[in-house]
């Protein structure tokens, strides 16, 4: 069997388990082994890449590539190889216009937001499937095989489904996993090197001390006079880096990897994904870290629990026991799938055997605490001249010494915890007493935490292992024109992945009308507030959302009434024509546009339109036969909260037909 591929361990209740298993297996072995077939670029006049296989996503891993098409719709698709059509979809949202081709081997390609078909069969397919089930039918059945030559014309690009024009191309194996199609399209070159921004140092567990803390630290590259991080015990290390491949679009890289003067700590080559993990970035990526807008990648370069992706080898822990004190160095080889290479080297000195004192002060300066950070508890002391004897006790144990470290801020302490304890006390010299209740989720239970008003419930099997969770309140900046209601709630290790989603519930006991409220989760990457969801329970007076990693939660109040803010026609215009895309950009905040409570009428009639997400769009669908002179469109917008604007009045005048 070749390396990677799944092998799966069956109980033997009946003598007809083996052959199940055995097929499994035969099954993983000749799609792993199915040679990687050679394609033509599905877009001929491409403008490059805006997104490779695994690039981060709010949830998700991207699944195949993006190619640029400069803004426009309607470039020429072709086959990527010679096969037959398999599937053929049309849909609203996600990959709108979607064509499946199966090509020898088992290999398929995806053709995704895809402007309109050019095979026959497939357009009358299509057209025969929108007469029974309307605009948007879903799965289109064919009559017949259709088979196509590698090159041919099977479509135009679009913009159809989830976002602005491009094309989405994917690649899956024999058995259907996603597959990196970047090394089987050798015309699509790749001129740019990729670019490493920064690293960052993470305890690894209680050992953990960087700069003498425990606490995460950034190195940025490419300037002079760094700060050489001074690191002890186990350390873990993130790095934010991209690639322009062939345009100014910044992209997920193909390779990157760390190494300690030789030494290799961890390697991740997105060749390949597996579907069951695709919705885990958070397996892969810095999720505080890491956003779209502004575009941050910072991978997580060790293994985390549940990530068995192929792609990843090695645990990615820097063991600095295993190193004598002094100067050491860290490299970072980024590479992309043309062979280009970028080595970035860190230096860092290990300091197990130095008095640990750390370069800067601590958020809480001159604060006594004591706080569960995952698996360790840590206490933070004032400074003194000498160090104060401490001393802990879990649940009802007798109290142990604490040892302590001098920092530029204090003392710490920082020990490891077993999971299932519930209270720590420490007690200091001098009087002091100090306390906090230890929080799990363990895998195999369900778990249910509150801090107040907040609560959150995670189901049996919702941590891929045992878990020390923080629950805290905090202060960050509001959502402009939402008010707070709740929270801020810390959940954390901040961007700690889920396997089973759990609830996040606030109780407003205050609060009669639920439905303007929602829960948002703060993103410190883009700095601002993103919309979640929320279950409003009025009998409870409670609202609720799920959430598949830790995060900072909230709940803000949707006041904000949308307002239409351009149009086309614009207001006053006079035109020859009705323009083809005629629409009414909209203004909107938090919740989101509600299509359904959206009207556009044209002179007093309603006209059908779509409102498109991307854009923030109604795209509108004018009627036939719209005579010349003047008229109004009377537009009103509102919201999933409830919100309706006034209606807004754009009057144009439209000129006869020239003779």
């Amino acid at each position: 069997m070749s390396p990677g591929a799944p092998v799966l361990s069956l109980p033997v209740v009946g003598g007809w388990w083996w052959l199940v298993a055995v097929t499994i297996c035969l099954a993983a072995v000749v799609a792993t082994a199915a040679p990687l077939p050679r394609l033509l670029c599905p877009l001929p006049d491409n403008r490059g890449l805006s997104a490779t296989v695994g690039e981060f996503r709010e949830g998700h891993l991207h699944t195949g590539i993006d190619l640029r098409t400069g803004g426009r719709n309607g470039l020429k698709v072709v086959a990527a190889a010679a096969g037959r059509v398999v599937r053929v979809r049309v849909n609203r949202r996600g990959y709108g216009n979607a064509l499946y081709l199966e090509h020898p081997g088992g290999w398929v390609t995806v053709y995704g937001h895809l402007q309109q078909f050019a095979l026959p069969a497939v357009v009358e397919a299509v057209a025969r499937a929108r007469r029974a089930h309307g605009r948007y039918p879903g799965e289109v059945h064919l009559n017949a095989t259709v088979r196509v030559a590698a090159g041919e014309h099977i479509a135009d690009s679009g913009e159809s489904g989830a976002g602005l024009p491009h094309l989405h191309f994917e690649l899956r194996d024999p058995a259907g996993e996603p597959v990196n199609p970047l090394p089987a399209l050798a015309a699509l070159a790749d001129r740019h090197p990729p670019a490493v921004h920064r690293v960052r140092w993470l305890p690894a567990d209680a050992t953990g001390r960087v700069d003498g803390d425990f606490a995460g630290r950034t190195t940025p590259l490419g300037g002079d006079g760094a700060t050489v991080v001074r690191l002890a015990g186990r350390v873990r290390v993130e790095v934010e880096a991209d690639d322009r491949f062939t345009s100014d679009n910044r992209c997920g890289l193909y390779e990157i990897a760390t190494e300690v003067e030789g030494h290799p700590l961890y390697r991740l080559r997105f060749d390949r994904l597996r579907f069951s993990r695709v919705p885990f970035s958070g397996l892969l990526y810095d999720l505080p870290g890491s956003a779209l807008a502004p575009l941050h990648f910072l991978y997580k370069l060790y293994r985390e629990a549940g990530n068995d992706l192929l792609a990843a080898t090695g645990d990615g822990i820097l063991d600095t026991t295993a190193l004598a004190d002094g100067r050491h160095q860290l490299t970072v080889r980024a590479g992309d799938v043309a062979g280009s290479e970028t080595v970035a080297t860190v230096p860092f000195v290990v300091a197990n055997q130095a008095a640990p004192v750390a370069a800067g002060a601590v958020v809480g300066e001159g604060e006594a605490s004591l706080t569960q950070v995952d698996r360790a508890l840590v206490l933070r002391l004032p400074p003194s001249d000498t160090a104060p004897e401490a001393r802990l006790a879990i649940d009802a144990g007798a109290l142990r010494p604490l040892p302590l470290e001098r920092l530029a801020a204090g003392w710490l302490g920082v020990v490891p915890l077993e999971p299932g304890g519930r209270v720590a006390r420490v007690a200091v010299a001098g009087g002091g007493r100090l306390a906090t209740a230890l929080r799990w989720v363990l895998p195999g239970r369900p778990a249910h935490h509150r801090l107040g008003s907040f609560g959150v419930d995670f189901p049996a099997g919702g941590a891929f292992a045992p878990l020390g969770l923080g629950v805290a309140r905090v202060r960050l900046p509001g959502a402009e024109g939402l008010p707070l209601r709740a929270g801020p709630v810390a959940l954390t290790p901040a961007g700690r992945v889920l396997e089973r989603a759990a609830t996040t519930t606030f109780t407003l006991p205050e609060v009669a009308d639920g439905r303007p409220l929602g829960l948002y989760r703060w993103s410190p990457a883009a700095r601002r507030w993103r919309y979640i969801g929320g279950h409003w329970e009025a009998g409870s007076h409670t609202l609720a959302a799920g959430i598949r990693a830790l995060a900072t939660v909230a709940v803000f109040e949707d006041r904000w009434v949308p307002r239409v803010v351009a149009s086309r026609p614009a207001a006053g215009a006079t035109l020859r024509n009705l323009p083809a895309r005629g629409y009414v950009a909209v203004r909107e905040r938090g919740e989101g546009v509600d299509e359904g409570g959206c009207t556009v009428a044209l002179d007093g009639a309603p006209i059908a339109f779509e409102y498109d997400p991307d854009r923030h769009w109604l795209r509108l669908a004018w009627p036939k036969g719209v005579a010349p002179g003047d008229h109004t469109l009377t537009v009103v917008v509102a919201d999933k909260a409830g919100n309706r604007a006034s209606p807004t009045t754009i009057p144009f005048h439209l000129e006869p037909a020239a003779s």
